[in-house]
């Protein structure tokens, strides 16, 4: 076919049809003379073959056709492609004739674009009718060339889905196979081997087995609700894990499957090993903290069960005379059966061989074994089992087994997992062991306190009333006559009262010498002493009239006569002051003996020992548990007191300090008492003879050493239990995986468990006192350890840190270790204690979760170059398109057929692009991709302008569009392209969604807090409720009726939402329900300053200097070049054009120009490249010009040098309009 270029010698050749040859000079001069290459044809064959070729722009024919007939001719016109219809002018002599021709055409067949020219016609008539069908003509060459366009997109598309690694299928509305890529083939090739076995055909039939299955519902679900959606799920047919991601459309579904099996493992795998985690710690922490171990494992073993495909467990513990084991507790057996196992004996079965050889056993395929000692569990039905003994240090505690009747053996991860829990439970067991010990030994000691506060107690008691007194002072008498109440005294009465001995004194003068305190007693003891006839006996205070005072002894008898009348009384008086004063000192001293005495549990005893006598104090008394009327008692008394297996003893070293010549005793013996108690004491004591040498009496003390020796024997047992707990220490530090290791201050070793023993290749004795690099380290490993250990030393800090190491044994591993300081009492770092774990195998995982991440990021990184190809190679071929429409649509003499089919391509490609940006929009916000640039904006400004933007459309649809902002102007920060895009999708959803004679309104207001909201109000589609929550969701569109009904992806709303969100504001939807209208509201927060006004940029110089720029165009798809060069000299631009970068760079260094509009996508460099060489070289400015429109692209035209970014397809108005921008700075 011809180029559609309107300039071609081709396109201006015009077929004539003369076989008369009447008119075909004449005509043949008039169109060469106007440019047209004239090609005559005189009979119908050649004329039909010139048709064929397409090559002529119009035909002219006279009215006599010749010999051929009009059947001919129609056939010849009809062959032609969809695209052409060759225009046709007959010369007829008259109208009615012509008429008559023109009507059997018709009635022939032939397509009615023909025209008649009458005779006589002037030549520029003729001229006329064949310019009009050269335009006619070169329109049906550009519908060619964009329907060439429109399947070489498709083709790229396919192409573009067979490249894809997934498997791709879609599906028509009626379930019918429409395209099916390589991928899908090679996944379901064990069931449909080609293409051509699906395409066409339904997939319900194909696949029969998921019409009533998820899948099929899943399927049925997403066209129902128009949303896309991803399904995991095993498929038996294939044997294999698929993941199916789907994305309906109005008469489309596109699936993408993907085989998951291999991840699905991974996942399984990894699920196991956390659930195994998560049970042994479940079992680790309840058996730790249980009060009865053996109900922790019989609650906990159905889990068990299910982790290992075990049916059974017994726990057996040790005889207390540790000759047999007995049946503890067990599940998983019949009743009788568990009687019959309550006491095996010592390796007679399978546990009693494991617990003499402290080693596990495991029995497989045990029904056939003929072993007498598994007799007793094949009768259950087992047929494998696995018994570990209970072992702490050194000590057998019992056994814990697991059976199965179903398994015939147990895989090494399930025997590791029980010798964990074995070890666990030992633990546990060994662990309420020692706390029953601690128990009894805390209730113990509360005894002990208890007795000896009591006994304190007792012993104060017994101190206050202990008073010897000391009778020594001097007698006075006296008389008193109860007539005349005259006390006469002798001369040491006076002088005791320090009265003259002379005086004649009352008995109530007397009494006034008396102190205050005193007298009245006095009197009470005189009155009671006469009424009753008895003695007065009584001691008060005297205060002599010297001023001095003592202490007086009184005592008298009533002198009665016969009538029994009290006449008198005598008596005598003693001072006794200086008794009084060793009383007091004698109670202080006494008290304090007592105190020590009772502090230091001492005993007094002194035995008489020709009377066999024993006087002891009742700190002695108590001692030895007797009553208090016992302080005085035979010898034999004691000594059944004292222990039975003390008491000879205790008499024989008596027997021995008689007969010795020092007479000493010391020993140490027991006490029994009531209670069952015993007490220890330590008698001392040395006898005394009289002038013959013979044994008098024995004194001596005892004292209580009770604590000392429980002190003793707790201190044995702790040195025991730390030895014991040693032993434990290494032994449980050495069954551990993990290394444990304490290091002194110096960095040398003290202390190394097993495994890190045999990791250094030597032993313990060997370790001690050695640093890293006496154990052979690497120097340089060694250098930094050693340093790590001397910092935790002197900074107290705690270190972690990961290495590889090569053990003694060669074999090369990565570990963490963690070094911990250890304080003395002081407060000082003493030591540094350590652990280091393998983590080779973690190290593993987080390489190939590395690898993974590195993988998911290449991934991405593919996929944004995907997207960023795909947009590029889909909107390039838009702008020609683009471009030629316009040009078409604004043709004044375009017929009416072809501009309403102008308008539909402008609509597609227009909705094409639109999808395409927001797809791309979407992409950036998912990703975090999408930038800002904020600046301030006046609002009210910019939603005018939205609304001034969709007034035409509104006015298309006869929809009423009001538009009321602030009276007041609004300062926003924001970034006016984004914003303006919020407001236009909310008006044009509202515009789309309003059917016609509605009406939208716009306004704005003020709200609390600083903000100003923005509101879409119209009467139109309105919103479900169930929709309202889910709205600004992305592909949301509510029913699947609007979708076919309006189209479009539903994206718009989620770009908006995203879009607000970034500009710290809110966007929300409200609406009563379907038919109701919707409100959509956008608040943001009013801040910046006012936006400066910038000067007017008409985009045109004065003068003629618009037209005379110079632009370089660099565009390597040829059609877009010549559209863009066509278009651009038309608007008096001066062009030249490039498609590569080395002819750009020499038309630059050929002449001068005033700008650069380059794509930048250049087969031998980058649109980038060549803006770096002409901005540093010749100072130019620059246009991109590019279908790549990520955020990416954008800074990085930017940076290059360009003043414009332009995403394809590309505008002529719009490109115009960069140019004035760029140009007009």
């Amino acid at each position: 076919p011809p180029p559609s270029s309107p300039n071609s010698s081709l396109e201006r050749r015009i077929l004539l049809y003369a076989p008369t040859g009447n008119d075909a000079r004449l005509s043949q001069g008039f169109l060469q003379e106007a440019g047209f290459a004239v090609t005559i044809c005189r009979n119908m064959p050649a004329l039909c073959r010139e048709i064929d070729k397409g090559c002529a722009m119009a035909m002219v024919a006279e009215e006599t056709l010749g010999p051929a007939s009009t059947v001919d001719f129609s056939e010849a016109l009809a062959g032609q492609p969809s695209w052409s219809d060759l225009p046709v002018t007959i010369i007829t002599g008259n109208g009615e004739s012509g008429r008559r021709r023109l009507r059997q055409l018709m009635k022939d067949g032939a397509v009615g674009n023909v025209t008649l020219l009458e005779r006589p016609f002037h030549p520029e008539t003729l001229l006329s009718h064949v310019e009009a069908a050269a335009r006619t003509r070169t329109w049906q060459y550009q519908v060619r060339d964009l329907l060439h366009q429109q399947q070489a997109s498709e083709l790229r598309l396919r192409d573009t889905l067979e490249s894809i690694s997934d498997a791709f299928a879609s599906l028509d509305r009626d379930w019918n196979f429409k395209y099916v890529n390589g991928s899908y083939l090679k996944l379901v090739a064990p069931l449909h081997g080609s293409a051509e076995s699906l395409l066409g055909r339904n997939v319900w039939e194909k696949f029969p087995d998921i019409v009533d299955s998820e899948v099929g519902r899943f399927y049925r679900r997403t066209m129902e609700e128009q949303r896309q959606g991803v399904l995991e799920v095993y498929y038996p047919p294939l044997s294999a894990w698929l993941e199916i991601c789907a994305y309906p459309g109005p008469e489309i579904l596109s699936l993408y499957v993907r085989d998951i099996s291999e991840r699905k493992k991974e996942e399984q795998a990894r699920e196991e090993r956390r659930t195994k985690d998560r049970l042994l710690s479940e079992i680790l922490a309840r058996l730790l903290g249980a009060h009865d171990p053996h109900e922790v494992m019989r609650q906990l073993f159905p889990q068990v069960a299910a982790h290992l495909g075990v049916d059974a467990f017994f726990n057996f513990m040790i005889t207390p005379e540790r000759d047999a084991l007995e049946l503890q507790a067990c599940s998983g057996i019949p009743q009788e059966a568990a009687v019959s196992l309550q006491r095996l004996e010592w390796g007679a079965t399978v546990c009693g061989t494991a617990a003499e050889l402290r080693q596990p056993v495991v029995v497989s395929n045990l029904q056939e074994s003929d072993d007498p000692k598994v007799a007793h569990i094949r009768r259950l039905g087992i047929s494998a089992y696995a018994c570990y003994p209970l072992v702490v240090g050194e000590d057998l505690l019992g056994t814990l087994s697991f059976a199965s009747r179903t398994l015939t053996s147990f895989e090494e991860e399930d025997l590791e997992f029980v010798r964990l829990i074995s070890q666990y439970g030992a633990i546990a067991l060994n662990r309420l062991h020692q706390a029953d010990q601690l128990r009894a030994s805390e209730r113990e000691h509360r005894r002990i306190a208890t007795e000896n506060a009591q006994l304190y107690s007792n012993m104060q008691k017994a101190a206050e009333r202990l008073s010897l007194a000391l009778s020594a002072g001097k007698l006075g008498d006296w008389s008193w006559e109860a007539e005349t109440d005259v006390l006469r005294m002798s001369a040491r009465t006076a002088e005791i009262y320090g009265v003259p001995a002379d005086a004649v004194i009352t008995r109530s003068a007397m009494r006034s010498l008396l102190e205050e305190g005193d007298r009245a007693r006095s009197l009470a003891a005189l009155r009671e002493s006469v009424r009753r006839g008895q003695d007065y006996s009584i001691e008060y205070r005297v205060n002599r009239p010297d001023g001095s005072r003592v202490w007086v002894a009184a005592k008298g008898r009533p002198v009665i006569d016969g009538n029994g009348t009290v006449t008198g009384m005598l008596g005598v008086v003693q001072d006794i002051t200086e008794q009084k004063e060793t009383e007091e000192a004698l109670r202080d001293a006494r008290a304090r003996v007592e105190a020590t005495l009772v502090a230091a549990e001492i005993g007094t005893w002194r035995w008489d020992i020709t009377r066999d006598v024993v006087v002891a104090d009742k700190n002695l008394a108590r001692m030895f548990c007797l009553p208090a009327d016992t302080l005085e008692s035979p010898i034999n008394d004691f000594f059944n007191a004292v222990h039975p297996a003390d008491r000879e003893r205790l008499k024989d070293s008596i027997a021995t300090a008689m007969v010795t010549a020092d007479g000493e005793l010391e020993t140490d013996y027991r006490l029994l008492c009531g209670d069952d108690s015993v007490r220890w004491v330590t008698a001392r004591a040395k006898v005394e003879r009289d002038a013959r040498g013979r044994p008098l009496h024995f004194p001596g003390v005892v004292i209580d050493i009770t604590q000392r020796k429980l002190r003793e024997r707790e201190v044995a047992e702790l040195s025991k239990k730390i030895e014991d707990q040693a032993r434990l220490f290494d032994a449980t530090l050495s069954h551990m995986s993990d290394l444990a290791y304490t290091f002194d201050r110096e960095a040398r070793v003290i202390y190394a468990n097993k495994p890190l023993l045999d990791l250094w290749g030597v032993t313990l004795e060997e370790a001690v006192g050695k640093n890293v690099f006496d154990l052979e380290y690497p120097e340089e490993l060694g250098r930094r350890l050693n340093s790590e250990l001397l910092e935790v030393i002197h900074t107290g800090r705690t270190i972690r840190g990961e290495t590889s190491l090569t053990s003694a044994a060669g074999v090369d591993d990565f570990h963490e270790y963690i070094y911990n300081p250890v304080y003395g009492p002081d407060g000082t770092v003493v030591a540094v204690a350590g652990s280091t774990r393998l983590i080779t195998e973690r190290k593993k995982e987080e390489q190939a979760l590395q690898e993974a991440k590195e993988a998911a990021e290449a991934a991405n990184l593919a996929k944004d170059r995907f997207l960023a190809v795909l947009s590029h190679e889909l909107r390039t071929p838009l702008t020609p398109v683009l471009m030629t429409v316009g040009v078409l649509e604004s043709e004044p003499s375009l017929p009416p057929n072809l501009r309403s089919d102008m308008a539909m391509i402008r609509r597609n490609v227009e909705l094409e692009t639109k999808l395409i940006d927001d797809l791309l929009d979407l992409s950036r916000v998912s990703s975090g991709k999408l930038s800002l640039r904020l600046e301030p904006v006046e609002l009210n400004s910019l939603v005018r302008e939205v609304c001034g933007i969709c007034q035409s459309q509104a006015f298309e649809k006869s929809l009423k569009l009001e538009c009321t902002p602030l009276e007041v102007p609004v300062t926003v920060t924001a970034d006016p392209a984004r914003l303006q895009q919020v407001f236009w999708n909310i008006v044009k959803n509202a515009i789309k969604f309003t059917p016609s004679g509605g009406r939208i309104q716009v306004d704005a207001f003020p709200v609390p807090e600083g903000r100003i909201s923005v509101r879409v109000r119209d009467d139109g589609q309105g919103i479900d409720s169930a929709v309202l929550p889910k709205i600004f969701d992305a592909f949301e569109q509510g029913d699947p009726r609007i979708n076919r009904q309006f189209g479009g992806l539903g994206l718009g709303l989620a770009i908006s939402k995203a879009l607000v969100d970034m500009h710290e504001g809110s966007i929300t939807a409200e609406s009563d329900g379907p038919g109701q209208g919707a409100v959509f509201t956008v608040t943001l927060p009013v801040g910046g300053q006012a936006p400066a006004s910038d000067p007017v940029v008409t985009g045109k110089p004065d003068g003629d200097g618009f037209r005379s720029w110079r632009l370089l165009l660099v565009e390597d798809h040829g059609d877009t070049s010549r559209m863009l060069s066509q278009l651009l000299r038309r608007r008096g631009f001066t062009v030249k054009t490039a498609d590569n970068v080395a002819t750009a760079l020499e038309l630059a260094a050929a002449e001068p120009f005033d700008l650069v509009v380059s794509d930048l996508g250049l087969p031998d460099a980058t649109g980038y490249d060549l803006m770096r060489r002409i901005r540093d070289e010749y100072q130019l400015p620059g246009i991109a010009m590019s279908g790549y429109g990520m955020e990416d692209d954008l800074r990085r035209s930017q940076e290059a040098g360009f003043r414009e970014h332009i995403v394809k397809p590309v505008r002529i108005a719009q490109l115009e309009e960069a140019i004035r921008r760029v140009l007009g700075r």
